[in-house]
């Protein structure tokens, strides 16, 4: 015997139609807000030297020396 199917309910291309009213709403109206902050603070010590750093790696250490 095979397992029941779902059934739709009467109303469900309304519904689906309000909901997407809904979510278009939301959205529209939804607050932005940063999510990353790309600035960078580093301490260096005075012997080290050829500091470089790049927001997507940061410090690129194989550039770096120490006296």
């Amino acid at each position: 015997m095979p397992p029941p199917r779902p059934q739709k309910a009467p109303h469900s291309a309304q519904a689906g139609r309000l909901w997407t009213q809904v979510d278009r709403k939301v959205t529209d109206e939804a607050v932005q807000l940063p999510v990353a902050n790309v600035r960078q603070v580093a301490f260096t010590s005075a012997r080290l030297g050829n500091y470089q750093t790049t927001p997507g790696f940061g410090p690129l250490v194989s550039r770096m020396w120490v006296q």
